[in-house]
């Protein structure tokens, strides 16, 4: 049993290590085409003819947006780190036959909203289908050859996409249904703003970009005609993995290796511009440890954000919220939301120090990562 979880962790970190270039590329090109929306004075995330192949070419020329067409190609690639990770965590257990239907099965699951946990969880299904179908289908002469190009995909392709979407894939997407409903019931109820935006906070640290955080940015973008405070409240606690993490390194460096290092840095520059997916690693590699503070963080920092009746227009982080913050609701509101959010962001750093210090302090080994496989150096 004992070899059989380094196995599935293995393929894990794998699965990982291909997935952070393209969540940190894909995540950058998506800062890069906000940048230039905010300085032209656009929203980036609207349609736009910069995508349309109607009309003749130069016509295309005059109408394309570039910063649209940059921030939808790096959300493009976001939208494939589910097959990504399912993909290469298959390849991780099976070889190159998992391979190709871990990306499918993975797709799907990223289309019923199952985002990272979904992409882990296809990956570990369609490498054990086709492990399995290694080890008890025998093929001999001209026959084996088609054993790893097309009988286990195919195989692992029906079984798997059967199996996701009438039993996994549901059960994720009851149990964000049922968070919504009640993320629904308690924005209906004044006396529970405070609670609301514990809650969101919680949930936008929970998974960093999967089922649960998406969840929540679904509830607050299908309420802000009728009330924004939520989406404050959520957009508040998106970058508190993030400086959490920077924060923690600072004080305990010697627990992270040189890549945990360069994952901590590209994470804080990913974090300005509200994208939290490459805390995954780390999330991954400690669960127990991570999760838990980062979620405590983050309820605190919507719960402040609730506390102090904070409302801002835009749908922003932070660091990119904060002078749009300052410029309509006043200097103090500003001062608020930096409460708030550093607030947040310090305990869940001081949470994680304490557990560490506690915990592995005898650790000689680095604890983020073991090795640099899953870390990204720039």
């Amino acid at each position: 049993m004992k070899k059989e979880l380094q196995r599935m962790k293995k393929a894990i970190f794998g699965g990982l290590s291909y997935m952070i270039p393209l969540v940190a590329g894909s995540g950058l090109i998506m800062a890069i085409g906000c940048i230039m929306s905010i300085m032209m004075g656009h929203d980036p995330t609207g349609s736009s003819f910069a995508w349309s192949i109607d009309g003749n070419v130069l016509d295309q020329l005059a109408n394309c947006r570039i910063d649209q067409l940059i921030w939808w190609t790096g959300k493009f690639g976001l939208n494939l780190m589910p097959a990504f990770l399912a993909g290469y965590v298959a390849n991780g257990l099976a070889g190159k036959p998992g391979i190709a239907p871990g990306f499918v099965i993975g797709w799907l699951a990223g289309v019923m909203n199952g985002s990272f946990i979904g992409g882990i969880v296809a990956g570990l299904l369609v490498g054990y289908i086709a492990r399995w179908c290694k080890e008890h289908i025998k093929l001999r002469g001209a026959f084996r050859s088609l054993l790893s190009f097309s009988i286990i995909p195919l195989i692992c392709l029906i079984a798997g996409s059967i199996v996701y979407r009438y039993t996994i894939g549901l059960v994720i997407m009851n149990i964000m249904n049922a968070m919504y409903s009640g993320l629904t019931m308690m924005n209906a109820d004044p006396s529970l703003r405070v609670l609301l935006g514990v809650v969101l906070g919680a949930m936008i640290c929970a998974d960093f970009g999967g089922p649960i955080n998406k969840t929540a940015i679904l509830f607050v973008y299908g309420v802000y005609a009728e009330t924004v405070l939520p989406s404050t409240y959520a957009h508040i606690a998106l970058a508190v993995p993030n400086v959490a993490l920077l924060i923690t390194y600072l004080l305990n460096k010697k627990v992270f290796s040189e890549g945990g290092k360069e994952n901590v840095i590209s994470n804080f520059v990913l974090g300005m511009f509200g994208i939290g997916e490459n805390t995954i690693p780390f999330a991954v590699s400690k669960p127990a440890l991570v999760v838990p503070c980062m979620v405590v963080g983050g309820a605190t920092a919507g719960g402040l954000a609730a506390l102090f009746n904070l409302s801002l227009l835009p749908t922003l982080g932070y660091f990119m919220g904060i002078p749009f913050m300052v410029a309509t609701e006043g200097f103090a509101a500003g001062l608020y939301m930096t409460i708030a959010f550093f607030g947040g962001s310090l305990v869940a750093a001081l949470l994680m120090t304490l557990i560490i210090r506690t915990k592995y302090a005898k650790n000689e080994k680095p604890i983020f990562f073991e090795n640099d496989e899953a870390g990204l150096k720039l």
